[in-house]
């Protein structure tokens, strides 16, 4: 077996074609360092538990993990109140301190209050996924008593954390997986059908969201770096119902690598 650190994106729903992609790759590579934002922090922290891919995709289906970022019950500054996901971490991660572990886990936040990004490499690991998952106004900002600062969703300072990697992992090989940016290319914004979709507000701020996503993506120089960016631009963040054409979406890629 290859030995390689994983890097995972946000993305929401579109995190599940991780697993797919993971499906793969395990078979080839033995991961001995992780780095997630978001749903990929949620997915790195179960991969680096032990779960391999099978088991990472049960846990996501009966649990609804992923549905829980969008359960809404609006407090004063979000949308999603997050105890109910928080439930659910604390039933997966019990008390699981992330220096624990058996493999560096680095999971991406901001700073709220200055913009900054935090890594969180140390301390409760329900309290830095709770941290990395809470996309501001969607969720409260969150309060990390270890890092002692007001913390968010990581996509904002930035959604794919391969700098991370690229700095901290000393190995021969990182692999990246980035579900967050992928825009579909082909849309005419001149024609008046694509303005009539009903939702073309949410539709618009996606892509609005996702070009941030590829702007902060500077990837350095490295020959380590195996990249790869499953064809989910059609899907939403919001897409759980597609759950298997995401996984297929991951496999795919991983797949043309082999």
């Amino acid at each position: 077996m290859k030995k390689s650190a994983l890097v995972l994106s946000g993305g929401g729903a579109l995190g599940i074609a991780h697993v797919g992609a993971i499906s793969v790759l395990e078979k080839t590579y033995k991961f001995e360092w992780y780095a997630g934002v978001s749903a990929g922090a949620i997915i790195a922290s179960l991969l680096a538990l032990g779960n391999n891919a099978a088991q990472v995709n049960k846990i996501l289906k009966s649990t609804n993990i992923l549905n829980l970022m969008f359960d809404f019950h609006p407090t004063q500054f979000g949308l999603v109140s997050g105890r109910n996901i928080e439930d659910t971490l604390e039933e997966i991660f019990e008390d699981t301190q992330i220096e624990d572990l058996n493999t560096p886990l680095y999971i991406g936040t901001t700073d709220f209050s200055t913009g900054e990004q935090v890594i969180i490499t140390s301390g409760r690991l329900t309290d830095a996924v709770r941290a990395s998952i809470s996309v501001p106004v969607m969720f409260e900002p969150y309060w990390h008593e270890e890092e002692d600062r007001w913390l968010v969703d990581g996509g904002l300072s930035q959604n794919f954390p391969l700098d991370s990697a690229m700095t901290e992992y000393k190995g021969k090989r990182i692999i990246g997986i980035d579900v967050g940016s992928s825009i579909d290319t082909h849309v005419d914004f001149g024609k008046r059908n694509f303005w009539k979709r009903g939702d073309n507000i949410k539709h618009a701020f996606i892509r609005s969201i996702r070009i941030m996503f590829q702007n902060q993506k500077s990837i350095k120089p490295d020959d380590r770096v195996i990249l790869l960016e499953p064809n989910v631009g059609k899907y939403l963040a919001t897409d759980i119902a597609h759950y298997d054409k995401l996984k297929q979406a991951g496999y795919r890629c991983a797949k043309a690598i082999q």
